[in-house]
């Protein structure tokens, strides 16, 4: 504890210190000839008569710069950026206003050539891309181009994961994004810039290690506008999708409401090997067929008050339905040998159905007291799940029996934070606290009593505070955090108070970003510790029933993993590299154990590890040929484990290599055809050796009517080449899986926009995170 004090006064020592020599001040703002912030443009000092350079720095995303201690001597200031005519300007001190840049123009032979900005741009931990002016703005969807950027992993079911940190939080013009449909629902070329932020500082919840930030176009006109959206995939069958938006807007006054429809079809072939090693060793070997169908329905309605530049409110309530079916169905067939004997001969089949609502409320005030910034934002959460099993086992050598089961399961959250920004010297100090407040109850049962019912319930609470300062030093930026999250978490079974099972957590997460020049690179190091919590499934400690060979259960005494990342990027033109290094304490995993007196049954349960270390390794190029653009991008990961295993201690240390390949070609009539191919080695993954697949994919789109219709063609796993697969370690178990996924397929989309005004709404949520592990 006294080490953190020292660190905060160190800190405040360090932001006293840096406001000295504040009235000797030269400041301004850069913009283009569209009046458009430019931001990272190159800002130098010379002192006349000899041009000795003084200092340098880089404008902030507002186009904004400013130095201190700059004397009284004259100088001269030098702007400049890629793309556009270097600005010379005599100056002394004080605020030289707005300044603009010119686009540069080269003749070539009777052509004329307008440079544009670079793709990539770098600065502290973030990694910004201007979407605008570039072939990214005709590429598609949001989608089409995060999966273009550094870094960024989307998959077929449009999941957005940042390589090596996770899912990251996504926002919209400072509003999260909370459905990722809303990415195939925003055009390319309403895009600006996207902004990624590899290691998120003291602002952001302990457990968010990746934010993705959206910059559109400023929308223009009132009235009512939106979108109309329709999906069909076939892929052994046709599933279907269907979505409006709609948004009125008036002055400074927004009401908008969306609704979606939906139905998900997925075909899966399963083999498994597994092998327990108890008193007896048992082999079961089993062959699945399952086939999932789902509905899901989700509604949205909202209204957003701009009173001026300086205040706002606004409110949301989201529904989350499976009002139709959620349904998947199981067919089994077993050889089981016990000793190497031959035991049973079984086949089952196996019913689930889910039922899952949610009701989710944000609400938000952002405004501006003179310099200081004010964002505060409440989120209100309730939801049931209810998953249903009906399972028939027919056995040949043994008894056969039907096992009927319910889980249910009810939470609700409610939370707040406030985060305030006032300008110190050249810098930004930001400061702010959330609070948090969960309860979660589990209950099972089963008709048969083959499982005992049971009850359990969780809560907790969680109060955080934290402040961070970034400020431009010369040519590098320097940006310092610190975050407290004070947890306490109790664990109830039948509404009794387990108090072995219930703690308290007291945690300190330091953040630190330093960006800098090395030589024609743009470079950065950041470090941050960050967590991640338990979902409250995995701390539900009730047995549940899967089949007559596997029960599974969470863990109440699960800690939630810490996690210390120190990254280094670099980047020069079109090409970007990535080196991380991650030690994760108590580390999560999924592991399998013998259950009962005889030992057959598998119970699938989560443990912590003592520790995991990762490295992770990144290196992209998007070059530009004429009509054709490329990116490739190469991953490595390697981790550095330990499990026991039957006869012993083993080491999980085989490194993965990812690659992706996207093509992106710009045919005659504004066509856009893409190839897309993906590919990972085999290694190992957590507790598994996980086998090798590639998939190819190829698109077309094309838009109409001024870019309001838009049209996307896709087929996806030509080559049907997608498989999941390996072996998965523990102490008393070995388990041998393949999956085949029905992931071949067609897909086409239709999405018609019109006054494609976009929302104000500036609400950023309360508690992200904490809503995703319900």
């Amino acid at each position: 504890m006294m080490k953190n004090i020292r660190f905060v006064k160190c800190l405040l020592v360090w932001l006293s210190i840096s406001t000295v020599g504040y009235a000797q001040l030269l400041t301004g703002r850069v913009i283009d000839t569209d009046k458009r912030p430019v931001d990272f443009a190159n800002v130098i000092l010379l002192l006349l008569p000899d041009s000795t350079f003084l200092q340098g720095t880089i404008t902030d995303e507002k186009g904004n710069f400013s130095f201190q201690n700059i004397g009284d001597n004259e100088k001269n200031l030098q702007i400049s950026y890629l793309g556009y005519e270097t600005l010379n300007l005599p100056c002394s001190q004080g605020d030289l206003g707005t300044l603009v840049l010119h686009p540069a123009s080269i003749m070539l032979e009777e052509a004329v050539v307008i440079g544009h900005r670079p793709t990539h741009v770098l600065k502290g931990n973030s990694l910004t891309t201007n979407v605008e002016h570039t072939l990214l703005s005709n590429i598609g969807t949001g989608s089409d181009v995060l999966k273009r950027i550094p870094g960024i992993r989307v998959g077929q079911d449009r999941s957005v994961e940042v390589f090596g940190k996770g899912a990251p939080l996504v926002y919209i013009n400072n509003r999260l994004v909370r459905d990722n449909q809303e990415l195939e629902q925003l055009s390319s070329n309403e895009i600006v810039k996207v902004e990624l932020i590899t290691n998120p500082g003291a602002e952001y919840d302990a457990t968010v290690k990746a934010v993705l930030r959206i910059k559109t176009a400023k929308p223009v006109g009132e009235g009512i506008g939106g979108y109309a959206r329709g999906t069909g995939n076939y892929m052994d069958g046709w599933t279907h999708s269907q979505q409006v938006k709609l948004n009125y807007r008036k002055a400074g006054f927004d009401v908008f409401g969306t609704v979606r429809n939906a139905t998900v079809m997925q075909k899966q072939d399963e083999l498994i090997q597994m092998a327990l090693y108890g008193e007896k060793q048992w082999n079961i070997d089993d062959k699945a067929i399952i086939d999932l169908k789902a509905k899901n329905l989700t509604v949205q309605v909202g209204s957003n008050f701009v009173f001026n530049e300086n205040h706002a409110i606004g409110m949301t309530y989201d529904l989350t339905r499976s009002p139709y079916s959620n349904d998947m169905n199981l067919h089994q067939d077993y050889n089981v040998y016990r000793d190497g004997l031959f035991y049973d001969q079984m086949n089952s089949f196996i019913s689930m159905l889910k039922r899952l609502t949610t009701h989710k409320v944000n609400a938000y005030y952002g405004g501006k007291i003179e310099k200081l910034a004010i964002d505060f934002n409440f989120d209100y959460l309730y939801g049931t799940n209810k998953n249903g099993q009906y399972t028939v086992e027919n056995s040949l050598e043994q008894e056969s029996r039907t096992v009927t089961s319910l889980g249910k399961a009810s939470y609700h959250l409610i939370a707040g934070k406030l985060l305030l920004s006032y300008p110190i010297a050249v810098g930004t100090l930001k400061i702010g606290t959330e609070m948090n407040q969960t309860d979660r109850k589990d209950s099972y049962s089963n008709e048969e009593n083959v499982i005992n019912s049971s009850e359990s319930r969780t809560e907790e609470r969680k109060i955080a505070g934290f402040a961070s300062y970034g400020t431009p030093i010369g040519k590098t930026y320097l940006d310092l955090g610190l975050r407290y999250e004070f947890t306490k978490f109790d664990y109830y079974e039948n509404e009794k108070l387990s108090v072995d099972q219930s703690r308290k957590y007291s945690n300190v997460f330091p953040s630190l970003s330093f960006s800098f020049p090395l030589s024609v690179l743009q470079s950065s190091l950041s470090y941050t510790a960050k967590t991640v919590r338990p979902l409250y499934s995995q701390l539900n400690g009730n047995v549940q029933y899967s089949n007559r060979f596997m029960y599974t259960q969470g863990n109440p005494e699960l800690k939630p993993q810490t996690i210390h990342d120190l990254t280094f990027m670099s980047g020069y033109k079109f090409i970007q590299f990535s080196a991380s290094y991650q030690y994760v304490k108590d580390f999560i995993v999924n592991q399998r154990e013998p259950y009962g007196d005889e030992g057959s049954i598998a119970l699938s349960m989560w443990r912590n590890f003592r520790k995991n270390e990762r490295l992770n390794l990144m290196l992209s190029a998007s070059p530009k040929f004429n009509f054709w653009e490329p990116s490739l991008s190469l991953f490595y990961t390697q981790q550095f484990l330990e499990t026991q295993y039957k006869d012993g201690m083993i080491k999980l240390n085989n490194p993965v290599a990812y690659l992706t390949f996207d093509n992106d070609f710009m045919l005659p009539g504004k066509y856009v055809f893409s190839v897309n191919i993906d590919y990972h080695t085999a290694g190992n993954v957590g507790v598994e050796q996980q086998i090798s697949s590639y998939s190819v994919g190829v698109e077309l789109r094309k838009s109409f009517f001024d870019d309001k219709l838009l049209v996307n063609l896709k087929g996806t796993d030509l080559f049907h080449t997608i498989r999941m697969g390996g072996i998965q370690y523990s102490r008393f178990c070995t388990n041998i899986y393949k999956d085949t996924y029905n992931s071949r397929g067609v897909q086409i989309s239709l999405t018609y926009r019109f006054n494609t005004s976009r929302s104000k709404y500036r609400g950023t949520g309360a508690a992200n995170e904490e809503m995703k592990r319900f």
